[in-house]
């Protein structure tokens, strides 16, 4: 076969190209350390590649991240432990306090090193780093604490994502730090009244014999009488009628009652204390509540279920001066119609300044229809709304059914009474029935609640949304135009611009006077069965006199504070109706609640030293992994030098011999086949 100089070049040129291509591959490969460069040159290698990359790039950003959210969490480490020594100081000091030696001068220099010290951990709270508070939730830009103890933060965890799939919280927010709750603790409420025993007391008038003895003034016990209680006008212990205790508040699962004892003066206290457990739910073999006497003759009941805060408590007794036997007087179905009867003395427990909206109902017969306090321009209420199924304080999203102390509203009336902005008395209606909610202002035309939807709601699903909105009304003294749920919108639209109505951290109605500073808005809301005797009682109450929560679980730090450091200025070592402020819990109770405080910081500190646990063995997880996929990246993809040398010298002698081969061709003659 007759080989052309054609088809020898065209060879040669292929032959000498594809030569050059693979020397040029393997100098690419050495130059790079990469065995492909381009994805075509090997896809199932390309794909493996860009695979490991992302899981190696995905690792390295969780090592940055985690060690960012490391230096996070070690900084709010720090500061949690000078939150402890300074709780520790704070402890040191109310100790100190709590002695009955102490001068008014003493106390107040006390008073002045604990506000110190509360000023130091408000500092404390507010610190930032790089611009970022910690304690502020998500709220990274926003200082979490005011210098009234308010929290302008939310609850919002931070978490740093590790992974694709795994994100590690790193911070505590200021909520659950400064205003949670701790479910092994219990509420406990007392009575703010100290109780003598009047035998005692008064031994001249109710001894027989008029006795002379010296008059003393010793607490009263639980074994002591109701006579011992309430007192006599003589010692004939036969002319005695028997005293009527009413009793209303809230159980344990929520629902709320109103209830009377009655009881002969020669029954013990302590048979009082086991009927109102009795109410309450107890039973011979178990206890709901435990109901006692403490040593200053003031009665305390506990939820003995922790971590629950529904129960309220108010009571007062009744006794007819003119009744010889029976009840007489004292027995009302309806509490109002007792000052009827000037002969009926009334025994108050718990007493407060709060004024009320009837002002011919004596104060310790009061429960709930009183006016809300006024500080300036806002007006508060002293009752936390609690969901019945939840446990936790009610938001504006909340269903008033949810904290209601009954299952159904329908045919409940709220009364609100008050002055709007503009100092006009007004009187609302607010009726709960299953066809719509409606409301009406001083007896005039009903207007509809409107939902969302602009359809009138059911009892059911009212919201304290809506409630507030309505007190946003006539708080600013305004009302729909019509009754349509555009007026009605128009009327909450309108009304925000001089009046807010909010709950605040512990579900506790606000309003606030948007425009004036000292306002002349005043506000009580209650229920139009307030002054039941017997019977539901009020099923929801938002201000009210009853007993005083002196262990709870949830706290609100720096309040708490504000009150220990009042008890201390006022010298106050027990709770005391008497007193400037007589629902101040008093020293002895504020060292039992600052070891509370105490406590649910050590929880959250745990937490933190958790979270940065957590976060450095995912930062070691991360690198460990990151270095293994990089040697399987490696394996894949980078080039083998020895290898890639052996190759490039072994194309480099081939092309040579070719090259050398194709010259001696080359130089051929026809002589050559001569």
């Amino acid at each position: 076969m007759r080989i052309t100089n054609t088809l020898f070049v065209n060879t040669a040129l292929m032959e000498h190209q594809n030569a050059l291509k693979k020397l040029y591959d393997i100098d690419q490969q050495l130059s790079s350390g990469l065995k492909i460069q381009q994805s075509f040159q090997d896809s199932s290698t390309y794909i493996d590649t860009m695979r490991l990359n992302y899981e190696i790039a995905t690792l390295e950003q969780g090592i940055e991240s985690s060690q960012k959210a490391q230096k996070f969490s070690q900084n709010t480490d720090e500061v949690l432990n000078q939150f402890s020594l300074a709780l520790e100081k704070f402890k040191t000091k109310l100790i100190q306090a709590n002695n009955a030696t102490n001068t008014p001068t003493s106390l107040s220099a006390l008073a002045s090193e604990l506000s110190a010290l509360k000023e130091h951990m408000i500092a404390l709270a507010n610190t930032s780093i790089n611009g970022q508070f910690l304690f502020s939730g998500s709220a990274l830009k926003q200082m979490p604490i005011e210098a009234n103890g308010n929290y302008l933060g939310n609850d919002e965890t931070l978490k740093a994502m590790i992974s694709s799939h795994v994100a590690l919280p790193y911070n505590i927010d200021g909520k659950s730090l400064f205003l949670g709750s701790d479910s092994d603790y219990h509420r406990v409420l007392s009575t703010n009244v100290k109780m003598f025993n009047q035998t005692k007391l008064h031994p001249e008038v109710m001894e027989i014999g008029g006795s002379t003895s010296e008059a003393q003034e010793v607490y009263l016990t639980s074994n002591d009488t109701i006579r011992d209680m309430v007192g006599d006008s003589d010692a004939n212990l036969a002319n005695n009628a028997q005293v009527v205790f009413y009793l209303s508040g809230r159980k344990t699962d929520g629902e709320t009652f109103a209830q009377n004892i009655t009881l002969d003066t020669t029954a013990k206290v302590s048979d009082l204390l086991d009927k109102i457990g009795f109410i309450y739910g107890n039973t011979t073999s178990n206890k709901i509540v435990d109901v006692s006497m403490n040593s200053y003759g003031q009665i305390e009941i506990k939820d003995t279920t922790s971590g629950r805060g529904l129960i309220q408590m108010h009571l007062f007794g009744a006794m007819d001066n003119a009744a010889t036997s029976g009840v007489g007087n004292a027995f009302q179905s309806n509490i109002d119609d007792l000052v009827l009867y000037p002969d009926v003395k009334m025994i108050a427990f718990d007493k407060s300044s709060f004024g009320t909206t009837i002002a011919s109902i004596t104060d310790e017969m009061n429960y709930t229809r009183r006016n809300f306090e006024k500080e300036g321009n806002e007006l508060k209420g002293n009752v936390s709304q609690v969901s019945k199924v939840t446990n936790l304080y009610a938001s504006a999203s909340t269903a008033l059914l949810d904290v209601a102390g009954t299952n159904n509203l329908d045919t409940t009336q709220l009364i609100f009474k008050g002055i709007d902005r503009h100092a006009t008395a007004y009187e609302v209606t607010f009726d709960f029935a299953s066809t719509g909610t409606s409301f009406s202002i001083n007896s005039g035309t009903p207007f509809s609640l409107f939902d969302a939807t602009g359809t009138p709601t059911a009892s059911s699903d009212v919201t304290y949304q809506q409630l507030m909105d309505v007190i946003s009304m006539v708080s600013a003294g305004i009302e729909p135009s019509s009754n349509t749920s555009a007026a009605y919108e128009q009327a909450i639209q309108d009304a925000s611009i001089s009046v807010e109505t909010s709950l605040n951290h512990q579900g506790q109605l606000i309003i606030k006077d948007k425009i004036k500073a000292n306002t002349p808005m005043e506000f009580s809301l209650y229920t139009n069965n307030a002054n039941e005797a017997n019977g539901k009682g009020a099923v929801l109450s938002f201000m009210a006199n009853d007993l005083v929560a002196i262990s709870n679980p949830s706290i609100d730090f720096f309040n708490d504070l504000d009150a220990m450091i009042e008890a201390v200025q006022n010298g106050m070592l027990s709770m005391d109706s008497t007193r400037l402020n007589g629902r101040n819990i008093g020293l002895h109770n504020a060292l039992s609640r600052l070891d509370h405080l105490s406590d649910h910081l050590n929880k959250e500190h745990t937490k933190i030293g958790a979270f940065t646990n957590a976060l450095m063995d995912a930062s070691e997880r991360a690198e460990y992994l990151s270095l293994n996929v990089k040697t399987v990246r490696s394996d894949i993809i980078d080039t083998d030098t020895a290898e890639a040398y052996l190759k490039f010298n072994q194309i480099s002698n081939s092309y040579q011999a070719m090259l050398s081969t194709i010259a001696k061709i080359n130089s051929m003659s026809l002589l050559n086949y001569i």
